[in-house]
């Protein structure tokens, strides 16, 4: 992976993580959002509330 995708990817889970605003620390936030980029082909999705 380039630095150029480490830093984008870095700026969208950190505006992700801020939009949620549950606090959660970055490496948990991460499985969540690997989690919902796996099933969101199968139209699934993580109830956040």
């Amino acid at each position: 992976m380039s630095t150029n995708d480490l830093i984008l990817l870095n700026q969208l889970l950190d505006q992700r993580l801020s939009e949620i605003g549950s606090g959660l620390p970055k490496f948990e936030y991460f499985e969540l959002f690997s989690a919902e980029q796996v099933v969101k082909d199968d139209d699934l999705s993580c109830d956040w509330e």
